[in-house]
């Protein structure tokens, strides 16, 4: 590694990031919104959830929240969802 690349590395702000894979209700995300973190990845697939999401875009506007209505799993593809019915 040479010098220049090293000192870019020690001196560059580093992204604090949480990645929220199945954020439901939102509340481990909001815990840690709370804790300081500063950019916020949430994927949730069932659609009735995201308004939590919204509602959090809402109360906190100068954090940064990023919400895909996707799931998330190990492998790259295509695969059924069940959702349970109680």
């Amino acid at each position: 590694m040479t010098a220049a690349r090293w000192l870019r590395r020690r001196l560059a702000p580093r992204r604090q990031v949480f990645i929220d894979c199945g954020s439901n209700n939102c509340k481990v995300l909001e815990a840690r919104i709370l804790s300081g973190k500063r950019e916020f990845f949430a994927f949730e697939p069932q659609p009735q959830l995201a308004t939590k999401t919204e509602e959090l875009s809402r109360k906190y506007p100068l954090i940064p929240i990023h919400f895909f209505d996707k799931a998330v799993w190990v492998f790259n593809g295509t695969i059924d969802f069940y959702l349970a019915t109680n």
